[in-house]
């Protein structure tokens, strides 16, 4: 990868050749004073910037191969450039940073980009040279793409050594997306590409989108959907044809997700010679939730995606439900004892009071009947009769 890259570099020193009396131009503390010294600098000048400078709507554009670096706390905001080779280094290219044309542009150490709300944070369209440093990061502005590249006739050698990461919200941004890769293109894709996160979808890893002539494509890096309530799928091939070659030795994951994970690979529509070369490890995201479902390794749609498909020496792996079930009874903890036994006071139990004896009734005496003259009479009377 190395030796390509220092081929495309000396490919642009020979098409904009160094002067041997370059120099420093600057401090520009606003654009209009850069746009002044691009327009006097010659080959191999460096302009300095310092401070927060804002870019108008006109493109900084210089027939001239030009350095442009700050103190490591500059910014430009807002930057397009159009028909011009520059290398940045040592500062932040904020509010989205869009090259066209047939442009060289190179982003070497300290270099951060970063986009507005809802827009990529790096937006190429043309033909030439993107070269991005390992050292350098990449972020989409909220819900939208770290890196958006359309090839437009003529050469294009693109070498991504950077983190790239989508941006975040309800639906996460891509990490790059790439279409229209033509006749002469060719990238190679080392550095870390992810998808934003998103509380309802993860952002794609990384999209190459209507492939065609004898495009070329190496993944060897690490290539990552982002997370979500469905994950994001590590890489999509849509519509190979003609001699397209993309090879992947890198390791691509779906992003992880409630309900459904990210599948790492998806190809589709393609046709003609092409053909993809699947080596490394293609892994799916996992599900969390207990009926989720955890993304594919390696999903093809079409009836002969198969054919253009090489499985080599790649680890194919599926993601995995993680829902894990809580077995284990709950358990209620006895009261804490918060004193020791020698200070407990002793409890005493009262003895039991015996109950009163019931007072005994003494019974009547009879009372003697007393009788009446008549029946007094009447008894002695029968007691007196004679015998027969």
């Amino acid at each position: 990868m190395k030796t390509t890259r220092a081929f495309a570099l000396l490919m642009v020193m020979l098409v904009f050749p160094l002067s041997v009396s370059a120099g420093t131009l600057g401090p520009a503390f606003t654009y209009k004073e850069l746009l002044t010294l691009a327009g006097k600098a010659r080959d191999g000048d460096v302009l300095l910037v310092s401070g927060d400078v804002t870019a108008t709507g006109d493109p900084l554009k210089t027939p001239a191969l030009l350095q442009i670096s700050g103190d490591g706390k500059a910014a430009i905001r807002q930057l397009r450039v159009s028909d011009s080779s520059i290398v940045f280094s040592d500062i932040e290219l904020l509010d989205s940073f869009v090259i066209d044309g047939v442009s060289n542009i190179e982003l070497r150490k300290g270099v951060h980009v970063e986009g507005a709300g809802g827009k990529s944070g790096l937006t190429f369209s043309g033909s030439g040279t993107l070269l991005i440093d390992s050292e350098c990061t990449v972020t989409g502005g909220s819900g939208a793409t770290g890196i958006t590249l359309t090839h437009r006739g003529g050469d294009l050698y693109v070498s991504i050594e950077s983190s790239v990461r989508g941006g975040g919200g309800q639906n996460g941004g891509s990490g790059m997306e790439v279409t229209s890769l033509g006749e002469y293109g060719t990238m190679m894709l080392s550095g870390s590409i992810r998808g934003g996160d998103g509380t309802t979808l993860g952002g794609s890893g990384l999209n190459l989108f209507d492939l065609s002539g004898n495009a070329f494509v190496t993944v060897a890096g690490s290539v990552r959907g982002g997370r979500g309530a469905i994950g994001g799928t590590g890489m999509q091939l849509v519509s190979l044809a003609d001699n397209v070659s993309v090879g992947v030795n890198g390791d691509i994951r779906g992003g992880s997700g409630t309900e459904y994970g990210g599948s790492a690979l998806i190809l589709m529509d393609a046709s003609g010679a092409s053909n993809v070369n699947l080596n490394g490890s293609l892994i799916g995201g996992d599900a969390s939730s207990q009926v989720g479902e955890p993304g594919q390794s390696l999903q093809v749609v079409g009836d002969n995606g198969l054919a253009h498909a090489h499985v080599l020496n790649c680890l194919l792996q599926d993601g995995e439900n993680t829902f894990a079930y809580n077995s284990e009874p709950d358990i209620t903890p006895l009261p804490e004892i918060t004193s020791s036994i020698e200070t407990l006071e002793p409890i005493h139990t009262p003895s039991p009071t015996p109950a009163p004896e019931a007072e005994s009734t003494p019974e009547p005496k009879p009372t003697p009947s007393i009788a009446t003259p008549d029946e007094a009479e009447r008894e002695s009377a029968e007691d007196v009769q004679p015998s027969a």
